[in-house]
């Protein structure tokens, strides 16, 4: 019995009934999920808000801002619990997809026979190309020394992760190591949009590291949030089925 990631793609489903249940990252991830909906919702509640005198005292010293009309000072408090919500969903969003696949990949690569059968003779130039690619190859050399040349126990997933050899937020790399890896293309996941995937990435970057955010938030309604979220997770749910099925009657490698 092996896990879809042991296994050439056009082995993954065949043989014996497979066997799936969602992986830990991916009961994490749905976990996390929760909670951004939780903050979609409450962005849909925010007309109903009612603020005290100390809550619209604390806005108005904390924005520096002095108001004669209190319901504009109300309505800037309910815009701005607008945008924090979509806001913190964005980050929220991709932080979850971030976890995901950087738990899956510490799994898989702490995986012995993965190692294994990387390192197979008929796979060390495939490896070679691959891992010195990602800038990896090296480091799995000096990890491997350290372990007294053994794979037993290697834990390079655990490596990878604690020396963020990895960056999980690019979208471009993160496609390329699962094509190159597991013969999977994220970009091709039927019923989901790649492109907007991307960009939403790219706009959580942006809205971490730039004060004067509001034309990225203002491009995001809680509609557009929850759209590309669900093809988030979408993509996920097929890449978890995907690398861990358990396929019995078939051989973890050749």
């Amino acid at each position: 019995m092996s896990f879809g990631y042991l296994l050439p793609r056009d082995q993954r489903i065949s043989g014996s009934p497979p066997i799936y249940h969602l992986s830990k990252p991916g009961l994490n991830y749905y976990s996390s999920s929760g909670k951004i909906a939780t903050l979609l919702i409450l962005n849909e509640k925010v007309e109903d808000i009612s603020f005290s005198r100390e809550d619209k005292t604390l806005f108005e010293r904390m924005s520096n801002k002095s108001y004669t009309d209190t319901e504009m000072k109300i309505d800037d408090m309910k815009r701005n619990s607008s945008i924090i919500l979509r806001e913190q969903s964005i980050i929220a969003g991709v932080s979850n997809w971030e976890c995901y696949f950087s738990d899956i990949c510490e799994i898989i690569f702490n995986d012995d026979k993965f190692i294994e059968k990387l390192i197979s003779n008929d796979n060390k130039k495939d490896l070679r190309n691959i891992l010195q690619e990602f800038k990896i190859f090296r480091d799995l050399q000096e990890e491997f020394f350290l372990n007294a040349n053994v794979i037993n126990g290697l834990k390079f997933g655990t490596y990878i992760i604690e020396n963020r050899k990895i960056n999980f937020q690019d979208s471009g790399i993160l496609n390329n190591l699962f094509k190159k890896l597991f013969d999977l293309n994220l970009a091709h996941i039927e019923g989901t949009n790649w492109t907007e995937i991307k960009q939403f990435i790219k706009d959580r970057h942006e809205l971490i590291h730039n004060a004067n955010n509001q034309r990225i938030i203002d491009g995001y309604s809680k509609e557009k949030i929850e759209h590309i979220i669900k093809d988030m997770s979408l993509l996920i749910s097929e890449v978890d089925k995907t690398l861990f099925t358990i396929c019995g009657a078939l051989m973890a490698y050749r």
